[in-house]
């Protein structure tokens, strides 16, 4: 079956699984159930959503999703350049390097990217190729140029986060899981994101080190967690560093900088900060794509002598704060949420209580005299408070899971499928360049040939002696180097585990 994780960003930068499914298909009808499982589970539809370029769900999105933003995954499109222009040429030519500064670079408009393509395209005479046009077609699904105000949270620019999660997750299962085993195994995975998540919410506690003298720095230090902190310290080591003023002028209540990136060549960036609110905005619009300040608005509040970020320019999911009102302490959400982890926690909780009476009477014999007359009674009254004390199997099951279970069984073992991305799929030419990279001939001990083989696995491993043997046991002679197709014996070919020594050419 296939896995199909829904994958977002959490307030650290890392990866979060907001939903999974098993699909025995990747098809529309599939497509259009999960979306709505999704949708019913999560209330409300996703802002924005990245997919690979499969064709169901991009005819499924807009009928369960109609207000949500579709884009496609960058890096799942230019991992195909090799296999549609060819190894060699994009290992070995600059043209990968040269569209790479044109694809990547989201500070280009859609107008500078055009012309960046066309002349990169022209250059290498491939202005007329199939697949490099209807690419530039999908162009507005794809290129970050056209989607620069589209608060994107960095998700495109990103690689795969559905392939690194899938590879994640294969760590906990194996082929040949049962479906229940998978969901073992997957609740297992689960709780270690979890755990991971809750490491790095405790290591927000501890405060960084700042690398500038700056107080924006160390006011940035009190609100970002640690990793998207890094980013911001990043942006503000750069304002110190790299930016220059090439023009400035102020016009009713606004301040218009023009700012110089040493690293950017032949382009000026504009910043406007209103002086009565410090709102800022600037031309790159990292803020508005990725949700922290770039390096020209500090450059530009550092000008303006502003100390602190401006509250506006604080974006509530990269907060340490972010998911206080949302959620509380794992621990205590699932308690309140299952009989069974309330059982655990008020077993635990009596243990304790017990120990403790124990050890504070454990040198007066009264005193645990006392105590042991009080166990017996509260040990009777309990006994008759508790209806069923010794519950059946199945009544612990249903206790476990907190439902019954069904008389009518509705889910069975899911049918066999064959999809996309199973062991038996065509393998492009890169993955059969590598395979065969990895192949290295060698000589084997027991046909005395160069083989892919050794010995260990020679068809000719039942040869004994460089003879063969008939039927009625006799030996013939044989040539040491014959080879397997003279001998009419398919490489493949096994030898019967009943008969040692005898091919089943002349078996059965």
């Amino acid at each position: 079956m296939v896995f199909v994780p829904f994958i977002g960003i959490d307030n650290h930068w890392k990866s979060v699984t907001f939903a999974a499914a098993l699909l025995d298909k990747e098809d529309i009808q599939n497509f259009t159930w999960v979306f709505e499982m999704f949708l019913k589970a999560m209330k409300r539809p996703p802002k924005c959503i990245i997919t690979d370029q499969c064709a169901a769900m991009k005819a499924v999105i807009p009928k369960i999703f109609p207000h949500s933003m579709h884009r496609l995954c960058m890096w799942h499109i230019v991992k195909k350049f090799p296999s549609k222009l060819g190894v060699v040429f994009c290992a070995e030519s600059l043209f990968m390097e040269k569209l790479n500064k044109v694809v990547w670079n989201d500070s280009l408009t859609p107008t500078e990217f055009e012309h960046g393509w066309r002349s990169v395209l022209e250059e290498y005479k491939l202005s007329e190729h199939p697949w490099l046009n209807e690419m530039f077609e999908l162009r507005q699904f794809w290129i970050p140029a056209y989607f620069r105000d589209k608060p994107m949270g960095g998700l495109l620019r990103t690689t795969s986060r559905s392939e690194s999660s899938n590879f994640y997750f294969n760590h906990f299962v194996q082929k040949g899981d049962t479906l229940c085993q998978f969901y073992m195994c997957y609740e297992s995975a689960i709780e270690k994101q979890r755990n991971s998540y809750y490491q790095l919410r405790n290591g927000d506690s501890k405060f960084p080190k700042p690398v500038t003298e700056t107080q924006i720095e160390k006011d940035a230090i009190l609100h970002y967690t640690q990793k998207i902190f890094y980013k911001v310290q990043k942006e503000i080591k750069a304002a110190c560093y790299h930016m220059s003023l090439a023009d400035l002028v102020v016009v009713d209540g606004m301040k218009k900088c023009l700012i110089r990136d040493k690293y950017v060549k032949d382009k000026l960036f504009q910043v406007d900060l209103v002086l009565s609110s410090n709102d800022v905005t600037c031309s790159c619009n990292l803020f508005t794509r990725v949700g922290y300040p770039c390096r020209h608005s500090f450059y530009c509040l550092g000008l303006s002598a502003i100390e602190k970020i401006p509250p506006q320019l604080l974006t509530k999911r990269w907060m340490k704060n972010s998911v206080e009102k949302y959620s509380t302490i794992h621990g205590q959400a699932s308690g309140l949420c299952s009989n069974e982890e309330m059982r655990r926690a008020t077993t635990k909780e009596v243990w304790v209580e017990f120990q403790g009476c124990v050890n504070e009477v454990a040198y007066d014999v009264d005193a645990l005299k006392f105590l042991l007359a009080g166990l017996k009674s509260l040990r009777s009254s309990g006994r008759e408070m508790v209806q069923n004390p010794n519950p059946t199997k199945n009544e612990v099951i249903a206790n476990l899971l907190g439902v019954k279970p069904s008389d009518v069984i509705t889910v069975h073992p899911p049918l066999q499928s064959n999809n996309k991305g199973s062991r038996k799929r065509i393998l492009s030419s890169s993955e059969k360049s590598v395979d065969g990279r990895k192949r290295v001939l060698r000589m084997c001990k027991t046909c005395k040939l160069m083989k892919f083989h050794d010995s260990r696995n020679c068809p000719k491993k039942g040869l004994k002696n460089n003879m063969i043997l008939d039927p009625s046991g006799h030996k013939l002679d044989c040539n040491p180097l014959i080879s397997g197709a003279d001998l009419n014996i398919d490489e493949e070919e096994t030898f019967d585990e009943d008969n040692e020594g005898i091919p089943r050419a002349y078996g059965d």
